[in-house]
């Protein structure tokens, strides 16, 4: 009558070590910083043009500007560079994630999930 309880038991134990696997995976993405630079240039440590830095999770941590792109006659390259930078930053933060789920998968020992993510 309770034969399966057992097979139960088991079930809830690894549901847990995914839960906490799954949360670790979590922190470390919050933990990784992205910084994407777009510009006309790049001279020693100073950008020519926009920087957007982010973590993982793809919660934006700041956003820097060239002060000679806030001219008027630089709207149009102000428009262009921020529109290159997030999208280079949302595909780095996807290959990011991307990454962390297929690493969770793996030690977690789930089969076909590892296929799914490529």
């Amino acid at each position: 009558m309770f034969g399966g309880m057992g097979n139960l038991s088991s079930l809830m134990t690894m549901a847990m070590s995914m839960g906490e696997k799954f949360q670790t995976a979590k922190k470390e993405l919050a933990a990784r910083k992205i910084c994407v630079r777009k510009g006309m240039g790049e001279t020693t440590r100073e950008v020519v043009g926009v920087e957007i830095q982010s973590n993982g999770l793809a919660e934006i941590q700041s956003v820097a500007i060239d002060p000679s792109l806030l001219l008027p006659e630089q709207k149009d390259t102000l428009e262009m560079l921020l529109k290159q930078a997030i999208e280079t930053l949302a595909a780095e933060i996807q290959a990011e994630y991307k990454n962390q789920i297929q690493k969770f998968a793996q030690e977690a020992g789930i089969p076909g999930l590892t296929h799914l993510m490529k």
